[in-house]
């Protein structure tokens, strides 16, 4: 009977516990609402210091979501009072950036929703953080192949510190600790070894090198070498022989067989009346490099020696080859005192410039064409002597022609027929202008077809003109085509007129025509 007793007390007692708590459960809820229910994203784009995650909350409890992110830490349970995120309000998916990681870590990280009832939280997703990022490490080859002016070297990077070698090689200086600021050759990319060849360097000098790596965090190097060129190899060059003498040209050259170990950036002969010339004296200029080349000489004075040498530049200087000398040729003088050049040309020899003489060969004066009824006299071509009378001599008629002392002693206008000698000589008419020519450009207008004054002739276009009757006390004088045409007399008249040869800047021929003899022409006199 006590027993029984016992069991219903115990009954009692328990059965008040369980009502006490169901009270205690009803006045703890009284709001129904309760904590959200979500998930945490894969964790993606993962770095030394950050990586992406996120979430998706599928139920929001039955309350409006106020706060939501990722929180993480190297707990396996991160919470909210860890390092977090805030990534907006509401249901549905989010983005979080995490960020201020240590390398090479494993992080735990857990979505995460806050609305009234509280925080609920997603699964905990692990996760490491790359290795840092370092400076990559390499070394620099020794110093070989050493010469004057170039050596070789190189280097070996071992790691690449994490990312992509974007540039390496070697640089130098003459200091110490060289940086990809002074010299350095570019030898391609990523990890390994490479070979760099080393150039433009001076002569008998010491200079310290460092093999590099350049990676988007910067530039490291390897350890520091040093080694000293060779003495200075001076180029080995040899003048060639002056030929096609003229009075006013000749034509040398040279070869250049070694460059000294310094590449050749100039090249050509200088020359002068004295010895021993130097590119400060006239000279030419032949391109780059070793090997043959052939050079002009031009503007020469007449029967003259000049002194020839070779010459090459590189880094380390201008040297020079043998001397070679020569004699321009004589030339012939008019009543004036101007000098021309002369040219042989088959059985013929000719002056090498236009005349331009005032004077007839006995000295007495030539008549300046200036009034219509003026009849054997010259003129410049615009009254401009100066800026034509040398380059394109004088302009004449054909009655100063006629004089027959119009060229120096010695010499004379030629004839229709002595034309016709030469241009047979070099071709015919369609092909002799081009040989006769002067090839320059700054004399001719463009094109100047076919030019190549291969004959030595030297043909300028001094144009024409023509003294016009004017009721003004001096007469107008027409002039017209230099630069395009040139117009030269023969001594060959026919009726009232006289034959002549021209040249034009846009096609090789040389043309025969006559005209009245009051034109005025440029004037060739080929020797007796």
């Amino acid at each position: 009977m006590k027993k029984t007793r016992g069991i219903l007390f115990y009954a009692l007692i328990m059965g008040l516990l369980v009502l006490s708590n169901s009270c205690k459960k009803d006045e703890d809820n009284d709001d129904p609402k309760n904590v959200a229910v979500l998930t945490t994203a894969d964790v993606t784009d993962i770095t030394q210091t950050g990586a992406i995650a996120g979430g998706d909350i599928t139920n929001d409890g039955g309350v409006e979501v106020t706060a939501r992110g990722v929180c993480w830490g190297t707990s396996e349970s991160p919470s909210i009072n860890d390092s977090k995120t805030e990534d907006g309000k509401g249901e549905g998916n989010f983005t979080s950036q995490i960020s201020e990681l240590s390398s090479n870590t494993t992080y735990y990280v857990r979505a995460y929703a806050t609305n009234s009832a509280g925080t609920g939280y997603g699964k905990a997703i692990s996760f490491k953080t790359l290795e840092a990022i370092t400076l990559s490490v390499l070394t620099t080859a020794d110093v070989t192949e050493i010469k004057s002016s170039s050596a070789v070297s190189g280097g070996n990077i071992t790691n690449d510190g994490g990312v992509e070698v974007t540039a390496r090689g070697v640089c130098w200086s003459t200091s110490n600790s060289p940086t990809i600021d002074n010299y350095k050759t570019i030898d391609g990319e990523n990890i390994g070894s490479f070979i760099s060849k080393i150039t433009d360097l001076n002569a008998n000098t010491t200079y310290y090198v460092r093999a590099y790596a350049t990676t988007i965090i910067g530039t490291s190097y390897g350890k520091e070498t040093s080694f000293t060129t060779l003495d200075m190899v001076s180029p080995v060059i040899t003048t060639a022989e002056v030929t096609n003498i003229t009075p006013i040209y000749g034509v040398s050259g040279g070869n250049i067989s070694s460059d000294g170990e310094a590449t050749i950036t100039a090249r050509g002969v200088c020359w002068n009346t004295h010895t021993t010339p130097t590119i400060a004296d006239s000279k030419s200029n032949n391109g780059t490099g070793i090997g043959s080349f052939s050079s002009e000489m031009s503007y020469l004075t007449l029967n003259t020696t000049y002194f020839v040498r070779a010459y090459a530049t590189n880094r380390n200087g201008t040297f020079y080859g043998n001397e070679v000398s020569f004699t321009t040729e004589n030339g012939v003088t008019d009543a004036d005192g101007n000098v021309y050049e002369t040219v042989t040309i088959g059985t013929q020899t000719w002056m090498a410039r236009n005349l331009r003489t005032t004077k007839y060969n006995d000295g007495t004066p030539i008549e300046y064409l200036s009034k219509p009824e003026s009849t054997a006299g010259y003129s410049w071509y615009m009254n401009d002597i100066t800026t034509y009378g040398y380059s394109y001599g004088g302009l004449y008629n054909w009655y100063a022609v006629n004089s027959g002392k119009l060229c120096p002693a010695g010499w004379h206008v030629p004839t229709d027929a002595e034309w016709q000698t030469l241009v047979t000589f070099l071709g015919g008419e369609y092909v002799a202008g081009g040989k006769l020519k002067y090839s320059e450009p700054y004399y001719w207008s463009a094109p100047n077809t076919d030019a190549t004054n291969s004959s030595g002739f030297g043909a300028l276009p001094g144009g024409w003109s023509f003294t016009l009757v004017s009721s003004t006390p001096d007469a107008d004088i027409y002039h017209d085509d230099i630069w395009e045409y040139g117009y030269w007399w023969s001594a060959t008249e026919i009726t009232s007129n006289a034959w002549y040869r021209s040249m034009s800047y846009s096609d090789g021929k040389v043309a025969r025509h006559n005209v009245i003899k009051k034109t005025q022409m440029s004037v060739r006199c080929i020797k007796d």
